[in-house]
């Protein structure tokens, strides 16, 4: 069920080393009902990082059809975050190639399709692969678009699409592919000098800059800095054409680019400055991670002090056992975990016993407000301060 993923660099094949020990680090992203919550299991973990060129990743990987079998339930379309992700996506797209549109649009990990639905003004066909729709093509249907459940190595464009894609895009998909290098290599020869390549996944940079260390689990196996990635590209034969961030999901990079190394005539060369982006070194990583670790105690010391009947969490968030784990709570002292999802009422969590509320008519002025789900402290912080609750509690210092 767990292996060793590599024990040299996913983008450069250098040693690696351990930066951060992460001993039975629980799994994220499973609700359930209270009733069936239970001690789920959990794995040893490590990050480890390359100070060749800047990457990190997981030491072990987890089988894939357990961490992605029938409990995984995440959508893009049901996600407040996810849905903004993918039309600041959509917008960038728009900045790139203004007016353009594309004969043959290919979305690797598309989910639920959301992001293609976003595109279709944009394409004469478009293509989605995700292995979620395995055995389940024929129940989707929106005119220009088509899905397929297979993994984006296996898929035929001629047969699929008629033709090389001329715009292949992946959000959020790279961080959990074992084998990029590989991955990418197949991309390229699949595609040919005039297909664009959009690519988006959470950035290392970001990470360590904002101490968000709690963004490292299981689920994402590879975390790129702006160098790392820009090494895969060198030595697979890319070109960078653009790259931005989207500091509000996930840190996450977006990188604009072609399979070619030789510029097209008429097309400027990248303005990026990428003396801002320098090598992450173990030393460093391990400084940061020690400030995430004593703001987390911290918040745990706040947090015991507290009156218990009148604490709370705000945001049932997927990523909250990765939060608990750091905390070192299970949040049984929680009266409940407060989230504005009607879907989310009443649910609990596999392997924490707390349970999801919706704050209906809720009395905040004597209550103490942990902040829960860290990627959307701002929007759930604004809320709070309309109720004017009495103590609201933020883990981290960054917002």
């Amino acid at each position: 069920m767990i292996s060793l993923l590599s024990d040299k660099c996913a983008i450069c094949g250098k040693a690696v080393e351990c930066a951060i020990e992460l001993p039975k680090l629980p799994l994220t992203g499973i609700y359930s009902r209270p009733e069936q919550a239970k001690q789920f299991e959990s794995f040893d973990q490590e990050l480890l990082v390359c100070a060749a060129c800047g990457h990190a990743q997981l030491k072990y990987v987890i089988d894939s059809s357990y961490l992605y079998g029938q409990n995984y339930i995440f959508r893009t379309s049901v996600s407040r975050t996810a849905r903004e992700g993918a039309q600041f996506l959509a917008t960038y797209l728009e900045k790139l190639t203004p007016g353009r549109t594309f004969a043959r649009i290919v979305d690797f990990g598309c989910n639920d399709a959301y992001l293609l639905k976003l595109l279709k003004h944009k394409g004469e066909k478009l293509l989605g692969v995700d292995l979620i729709w395995a055995g389940r093509e024929a129940e989707f249907h929106d005119g220009k678009i088509s899905v397929i459940g297979e993994k984006i190595e296996a898929v035929d464009f001629e047969q699929t699409i008629g033709g090389i894609p001329d715009l292949i895009i992946s959000q959020h998909t790279m961080e959990h592919i074992a084998h990029p290098k590989i991955l990418l290599e197949r991309l390229f020869s699949m595609a040919d000098d005039s297909t664009i390549f959009l690519f988006e996944f959470p950035c290392l940079d970001p990470l360590l800059e904002q101490f968000r260390f709690d963004r490292v689990f299981h689920q994402h196996l590879q975390y790129y800095s702006v160098q790392s990635f820009l090494s895969l590209l060198e030595q697979t034969g890319g070109e960078l054409l653009d790259l931005t961030f989207n500091h509000s999901h996930w840190g996450a990079l977006l990188v604009a680019f072609s399979k070619t190394k030789t510029k097209r005539k008429g097309e400027e060369q990248s303005k990026v400055n990428l003396d801002q982006y320098p090598s992450k070194q173990v030393k460093g990583v391990q400084a940061r991670y020690g400030i995430f670790c004593n703001q987390m105690e911290a918040t745990k010391f706040v947090l015991e002090e507290l009156d218990h009947q009148d604490l709370y969490g705000y945001g049932a968030a997927l990523m909250l056992p990765v939060l608990g784990y750091h905390l070192q709570t299970d949040f049984s002292e929680f009266q409940a975990v407060f989230d504005d999802d009607p879907q989310k009422d009443g649910l609990s969590y596999i392997n924490l016993p707390v349970i999801i509320k919706q704050p209906v008519d809720f009395d905040f002025s004597t209550a103490s407000i942990c902040l829960t789900a860290l990627d959307n402290r701002r929007p759930i912080l604004g809320n709070l301060l309309k109720n004017n609750p009495k103590n609201i509690i933020n883990p981290l210092n960054f917002l």
